[in-house]
């Protein structure tokens, strides 16, 4: 039985859709995850059966009987009810590119000190791996929050008796899909033993495969840690579910009276330590999902892992591949999948809870690189504003998230195997004329053994009614909208149907819509068309998006159909966050996987592009017990993705938090886009590709230095110039390159090539030609000229208010008192030509005259 009509405007259509299997097959009172839009009192909400688990500006998570669903959303106190959704993944030249290694050197110099660079995501960072350590080889988190382990099942209230069920989903069999088994009622009180017997009934859970302590329920919680088999170490632990399901409490029909699960373990940098200190890389938060490593270290690695890519064809030292903040304090949060602990996990990082009470927090930055295509595409989804109000609560926090890969069109004939496993043509739009109809035709390609859901959403007054027909079939029976939780019986599949008027998020009329496979058969292959037909006598613009599974060949628009705007993933519809696009740096045009704006309330997205293509970044890997080379082990390798891009961002970000911990989100947001590089060539930014163009970490940086008072004098340390971003012999090399265009240049690196090793051995040993070196700040000079070696200005002529050439005339004096006759004679043959390199443009050696 359907929820009443009145209420299936503020019910996510799965909910629906439990709502009436429950009632089919008499199971009300089992409980169903979901998040709540709270717009009044939510102690009223949580008496009508919300049993609460977390609460985020307006939106709480939780459970509810499936038979309290209906009188819950009916409250004028709730705006909307859905159901956790599932996220997905939206995967050295990238630098110097965005000029992270100029930012740095903005003076005083950056390095992201003091600011926190956090990072959300459903893979695990590795912490074994050396970009994350600090040169004591201690860790440089400070917190490592992981949602997937350590389940805890607490009672509060006046209970004193009872029975619970727990669900568990475990992994998929060979060939089938997850099986979800159902534990005995559990009668409360509870002991540990009692709970890990109940659970060790279940065919998924061996003895020796969980280890419950605590309790006993109710006065104590109890947890539940996979060890064994599923240990983590072994076995991906955010595969593993375990959900309330009935529950009955006695006394009852108290509201203070609730059962919750939450999942979660945070681990000190202590704990961490502590870890690292037993050099046997094992860590219960350990997978070799590569995801987060790899977006981490984009934004703070910072570099000191020596290492190769996939192929191992060139070990890079240390040093080399380094992030934009590469001593920013890191928090990792590894998250369920679900988009709304996305949420959850970025007010971890920006409210650190790490920190003990009164302790003053320190600035933070959020990088979500994963992401939704099935939202409202508005910002008014419940993890949407929930980061938003994270983000307005205080100056010193920002997130920034992946806009997603969902922009690229696929021609119809495209090859399978030449297709992404996912993303790409997954949005199509189109105005149903009035009392016309109108057809959207999608591809379902072999072996698509998972239902395939299709969200629609289109204004009012416009009332569009939904049909499918399969290759060779006749259309099914059109669904109108009010019709409830319509389940129709169509060529062999079922086709589940929700179509409502007046969602309350957003005044919006939406459809959803499940092709359901034939019980262990795919959904048959070919071309199918959705129709809608207007029946209200006014035009309507509809935009449908189709969901994007891992694992499962998804349907994709046919190539007329397909529309790259309005592909931005959530969260990154989100008003208060910095959505991010990708760009190629080898040709410095947009990705065509970068996802396109505008938002569907026309707000421009994203906000500006990074580098998203052949990144090299950090890699997870364990490392094997007989290495004894970093250089045998691929310890980076190369991703693509608004993935990538994003963390560029967070880290500059956390940058320009360093220059100026007061700035607030707006001003953040503000300061990247007014010094976004336009491309080349420029479409005309700003608009709903790039944004506001190509990020520039140095201008951003310098936009954001608090006023200085007139006259304040601003020094330069050694150490803040040093640009570790590019090392030294990358930058040499990039220089030479330029000064051998011209004939005077090449004469000039033959000399160095001849001469080099001598004077760095007089240097360090020689004490006239050591002093002479550093009185005339010889390595300040020399890495202020590296840093200008791609602008075409003039070399430094000038360090403080004193000529170079005096200095360096001093220093060649030393070293032809002290060197062989071949330098001796270099130098008194070749002294004019030294002296005028100051002040010249690469590009004008030719020019110089000398006597």
């Amino acid at each position: 039985m359907a929820p009443p009509n009145q209420v299936l405007h503020k019910l996510d259509g799965d909910l629906a859709f439990r709502i009436a299997d429950r009632a089919e097959s008499g199971h009300p009172a089992d409980r169903a995850t979901v998040l709540v839009h709270v717009v009044g009192d939510l102690a009223t909400v949580e008496a009508a059966g919300l049993w609460t688990e977390w609460t985020i500006g307006p939106i709480s998570r939780g459970t509810v009987a499936y038979g309290d669903l209906e009188a819950l959303a009916a409250l004028p106190d709730v705006e909307r009810i859905e159901v956790p959704r599932r996220s997905r993944k939206l995967l050295h030249e990238n630098v110097p590119e965005m000029r992270g290694d100029r930012a740095r050197e903005v003076p005083p110099g950056f390095s992201g000190k003091g600011v926190v660079v956090g990072v959300v995501d459903p893979d695990m960072v590795d912490i074994f791996h050396h970009t994350f350590r600090k040169p004591d080889d201690t860790t440089r988190f400070l917190a490592y929050f992981d949602q997937t382990v350590h389940h805890q099942f607490v009672v509060t209230g006046p209970v004193t008796g009872g029975t619970f069920t727990v669900t568990f989903i475990g992994p998929a069999a060979s060939g089938a899909g997850r099986v979800a088994e159902t534990t005995d009622p559990i009668s409360i009180p509870t002991t540990a033993a009692a709970f890990q017997a109940a659970l060790e009934k279940l065919n998924g859970i061996n003895p020796g495969d969980i280890a419950v302590t605590g309790g006993p329920l109710p006065g104590t919680p109890l947890v539940v840690d996979f060890i064994g088999r599923y240990d983590p170490a072994v076995f991906d632990g955010g595969r593993l579910v375990l959900l309330l399901e009935q529950v009955t409490l006695i006394p009852g029909h108290d509201p203070a009276q609730t059962m919750v699960k939450t999942s979660g373990r945070a681990f000190t940098a202590d704990e961490l330590n502590a870890v690292l200190a037993q050099k046997n890389d094992k860590f219960v938060s350990l997978h070799p999902a590569e995801h987060a490593t790899h977006v981490l270290g984009i934004a703070a690695g910072n570099g000191s892992q020596a290492g190769t890519t996939p192929g191992g064809d060139c070990c890079r030292r240390a040093g080399y591949y380094v992030g934009v903040a590469p001593d920013a304090d890191l928090v990792m949060v590894r998250t369920t999948g679900f988009i709304d602990d996305l949420a959850r996990g970025a007010r971890f990082v920006l409210e650190q809870p790490w920190l003990p009470a009164g302790a003053t927090r320190q600035p933070a930055v959020v990088n979500i690189s994963n992401g939704s295509e099935l939202s409202a595409h508005d910002g008014t989804d419940a993890v949407e504003k929930a980061i938003d109000a994270l983000v307005e609560a205080a100056a010193g926090r920002a997130v920034v998230v992946a806009a997603g890969n969902d922009g690229q069109l696929f021609a119809d004939n495209l090859p399978a195997e030449r297709l992404p496993k996912t993303g790409g043509a997954i949005h199509s739009t189109k105005d149903v004329p009035a009392h016309g109809t109108q057809a959207f035709h999608f591809t379902i390609r072999g072996q698509d053994l998972e239902p395939d859901l299709f969200e629609l959403w289109y204004p009012g007054p416009g009332s569009l009614n939904i049909s499918f027909t399969a290759p060779g079939n006749a259309p099914s029976t059109p669904v109108p909208p009010k019709s409830g939780a319509v389940r129709l019986s169509y060529a062999g599949h079922t086709l589940r149907v929700l179509s409502t008027v007046g969602e309350p998020q957003n005044g919006r009329n939406r459809i959803t819509a499940t092709i359901v496979p034939p019980d262990g058969q795919p959904i048959a292959p070919g071309t199918w068309t959705l129709r809608l037909i207007e029946t209200a006598g006014t035009i309507a613009t509809a935009h449908c998006w189709i969901s994007s599974t891992e694992g499962d060949p998804h349907p994709r628009w046919v190539r007329a159909d397909q529309e790259q705007s309005v592909t931005v993933n959530a969260p990154a519809n989100a008003k208060n966050v910095i959505t991010v696009g990708a760009y190629n740096i080898a040709d410095g045009q947009l990705a065509d996987f970068s996802a396109r704006g505008p938002t569907l309330d026309n707000r421009m997205k994203p906000d500006l592009a990074a580098p998203g293509v052949g990144v090299v970044s950090a890699k997870s890997v364990v490392r094997p017990g007989w290495l004894t080379c970093d250089c045998c082990a691929d310890f980076y390798l190369p991703e693509l993705g608004t993935s990538t891009a994003a963390p560029f961002v967070a880290g500059t970000v956390a940058l320009m938090f360093q220059a100026n911990p007061a700035l607030t989100f707006g001003q953040v947001r503000d300061i990247l886009h007014a010094t976004a590089r336009k491309p080349s060539p420029d479409p005309g930014v700003p608009d709903n590709a790039w944004g506001y163009g190509k990020l520039d970490a140095e201008q951003a940086v310098r936009r954001a230095l608090p006023a200085a008072p007139a006259g304040t004098p601003v020094t330069v340390s050694a150490s803040a110039r040093a640009s570790t971003f590019l090392p030294p012999a990358e930058k040499l090399e990039a220089l030479r390159q330029r000064v051998e265009a011209s004939a005077t240049g090449r004469l000039l690196l033959a000399l160095a090539s001849e001469h080099i090793d001598e004077v760095r051995r007089l240097v360090n040993t020689d004490r006239h030609s050591l002093i002479a070196w550093h009185r005339m700040h010889g390595p300040a000079i020399l890495r202020s000229a590296l840093a200008t070696f791609a602008d075409e200005v003039p070399i430094p002529a000038d360090h403080g208010d004193r000529p170079i050439a005096d200095g360096l005339g001093r220093l060649l004096d030393a070293l032809a008192d002290a060197g062989s006759p071949a330098l001796r004679r270099a130098i008194q043959d070749h002294r004019p030509l030294l002296l005028a390199v100051p002040g010249a443009r690469l590009t004008d050696l030719d020019l110089l005259e000398v006597h």
